[in-house]
């Protein structure tokens, strides 16, 4: 199938988005992806007239084409977003089908399928930027992302949408020890401090060291002078986190006020958090442009797919956790099970043409994506980085969604020769037998 993808980009004439691919692959018909006046006459005539599958006259064959075509997409998919982690040593944090583009063959491959021949292109230029910021430290600015797409989409990982970049948050902080830092400015200092942080409105328990907080805390006094800090977490605490930081220039008198203030508690503090995300969310995306491939069509949003997703998730931890990693049956069983519950979304929609260890196998795959659960999951946290070229956990999808394309291409077209060669051999044995 690359080959066919590479013979492909390079006669493209027209692209579409990864949705409108989607249904493509999904047999739909072409006067309904398309919209008019959007595409040359060669694409419009490309797919209205001719073989647009090879087993198009095949209802036992179609739908496992249709998954092998799918599959094959996703893993070319999934190759795109390595590369250009490997390129821009970055996250892209904004994987939605806007940001995909399918490039589509003209009318002169008319030996094969119209349908096969495409070439998956991630848009590089909607990839997650640097932060820019005035006041934030160099080494803190270097590890957090902004990205281009809509977060509120289905495809942008739920922690995306949780902490926005900048949200500002009422925190409680107590200063554990306090160290003067020399300034160049004459009369002005800064402190090195060290505090706890807390909040009675959310959780600090999944932040990692990269993630940056600015903070700011008035200290008693008539003239009540606030100290800002940005710092970073370097332990975990009962409650909430333990931060590390340096303030902004201090006054001596205000440096004079911080020291009287160690120890003491400010309840009416501020914070604004820069979350530093990282793979784990592309793989979330990746997961729903899976599950949007296999499931979304005419009769069925997104929407909806992403909320049994959620469904499933909930309560799917107990289910994988403690498993031996080789039991690959039991975990197989409890999936597929727990997939089946949520009112028949997940069921293939040909179960006899479409081998049900691929179909659930590819779901599982999905599930693992979206999950961040050790031991079943590819990232077991959605803050977790990566400073390799290409994070482990990416190298892992890329490798799974290259073999599950295979063993769809292997049942499409070398089962039922191999079950030639088993009844040829069957009946040498009954031969001899005889």
């Amino acid at each position: 199938m690359r080959s066919l993808l590479s013979q492909a980009s390079h006669h493209a004439v027209s692209s579409l988005p990864w949705d409108k691919l989607c249904d493509l692959l999904g047999e739909a018909d072409w006067s309904v992806i398309n919209e008019p006046d959007h595409s040359p006459p060669a694409i419009d005539a490309r797919f209205k007239r001719g073989r647009q599958f090879l087993f198009q006259d095949d209802p036992g064959r179609l739908p496992l084409e249709s998954l092998w075509l799918k599959l094959s997409a996703f893993a070319c998919l999934c190759r795109q977003v390595a590369a250009f982690y490997q390129q821009h040593r970055r996250p892209h944090l904004s994987l939605d089908p806007r940001h995909i583009h399918v490039r589509v063959s003209d009318h002169t491959f008319t030996w094969l399928p119209a349908r096969w021949l495409f070439a998956v292109e991630l848009d590089a230029e909607k990839g997650a930027t640097t932060l820019v910021h005035e006041t934030m430290p160099t080494e803190m600015v270097r590890n957090v992302f902004v990205p281009s797409a809509d977060l509120n989409g289905p495809y942008a990982a739920p922690i995306m949408k949780q902490w926005p970049m900048g949200q500002e948050l009422s925190v409680t902080i107590l200063l554990r020890s306090l160290e003067r830092v020399p300034d160049d400015t004459e009369h002005v200092c800064r402190a090195l401090v060290r505090a706890h942080v807390f909040s009675e409105t959310a959780s600090f328990a999944d932040f990692s060291e990269k993630d940056v907080f600015h903070l700011a805390l008035r200290l008693p006094g008539n003239t009540s002078p606030t100290v800002a800090l940005w710092a970073r977490r370097v332990e975990e605490a009962e409650r909430g986190l333990v931060v590390s930081g340096v303030t902004e220039p201090l006054p001596e008198a205000t440096w004079t006020l911080l020291q009287r203030a160690k120890q003491q508690v400010f309840s009416d503090a501020r914070a604004t958090i820069y979350r530093a995300f990282h793979h784990a969310c592309d793989l979330y995306s990746l997961g729903m442009l899976l599950f949007h491939g296999l499931l979304v069509n005419q009769h069925r949003s997104v929407e909806k797919v992403r909320h049994q997703v959620a469904a499933v998730l909930n309560g799917l931890e107990p289910l994988v956790q403690g498993l031996h990693p080789d039991d690959h049956w039991t975990l197989f069983k409890r999936v597929s099970g727990r997939l089946q519950e949520q009112q028949g979304i997940f069921n293939p929609s040909e179960e006899i043409s479409v081998p049900e260890y691929l179909w659930w196998d590819t779901l599982i795959l999905a599930l693992r994506l979206v999950s961040w659960i050790p031991g079943f999951s590819f990232s077991d946290s959605h803050s977790a980085t990566d400073e390799t070229l290409v994070p482990e956990a990416l190298r892992r999808t890329v490798h799974m969604a290259e073999l599950l394309a295979e063993e769809a291409r292997i049942d499409l077209f070398d089962a039922s020769a191999r079950h030639h060669e088993l009844e040829r051999l069957c009946d040498l044995v009954l031969t001899e037998r005889l």
